[in-house]
Parts: structure tokens; sequence; C-alpha cells
């Protein structure tokens, strides 16, 4: 894990892109209709990595401006008022953390509330 904030930006460029790449095969996959294919996904070409190659490149950068400026603080928000390191599994905790944002969103889709008046 990064130590200071040169290594904590390289780590969160690199994890930006590499899962901005792997959702744009998988995109890309779907969007040429690979997994209607005989064998799915394992019958990949070439081109589908290119295309999600390209995409990729300006989807990193929306990834990791997103989470460097809600992500992360969503998360440890989120995180410091439901899990205590001290009392919880540190390791449940740390999950927590890194999947408040997105399970947060996702639950307000699941489990629409009614908005109050």
């Amino acid at each position: 894990m990064p130590k200071n904030k040169k290594q904590g930006i390289i780590f969160g460029g690199i994890m930006s892109y590499a899962m901005a790449y792997g959702m744009e095969i998988y995109n890309v996959a779907i969007k040429e209709g690979v997994n209607l294919s005989a064998g799915g996904l394992s019958n990949m070409t070439n081109i589908i990595f290119w295309e999600a190659l390209k995409e990729a490149a300006y989807m990193g950068i929306l990834v990791f401006i997103f989470s460097s400026l809600w992500g992360n603080r969503l998360g440890a928000a989120f995180a410091e008022r439901h899990c205590d390191p001290a009392r919880d599994n540190p390791y449940i905790c740390r999950l927590l953390r890194q999947a408040a944002p997105f399970s947060h969103w996702l639950f307000g889709k699941l489990f629409p509330q009614p908005e109050r008046v």
C-alpha cells in the first residue's frame, strides 16, 4: 500500500486505469455481441482489446478524478461510522471502506426510499 502522497497518486492512477480497462473490455465485448456466440466471452478477438484500450484512455482519467474527489472520502466516512478496527476485524473494516461508495449507490438503486416532504 502507498506510504506517501506520490505513491498514492501513482497507485491510484494504476488502479483507475486497470479498472477502467477491464470494464471497457467487458462493455465492448457485450456491444459487439461476443457473449451471444458459441463459446461466449472466450471468443474475444484483438479488436475488442484495442477498442477497449481507446475508450479506457479517457475513462481512466474520469475514474481517477471521481475516486480522488468523492470516492475515497465517502468510503472512509461510511466505514468510520459503521466499523471500529479495535473491536471489529480490521480486514472487514478495510473491505467496508473500499466497497462503501459502490454499495451505497447500488442499494439506493435497488431499494429506493420515497422522498420525504
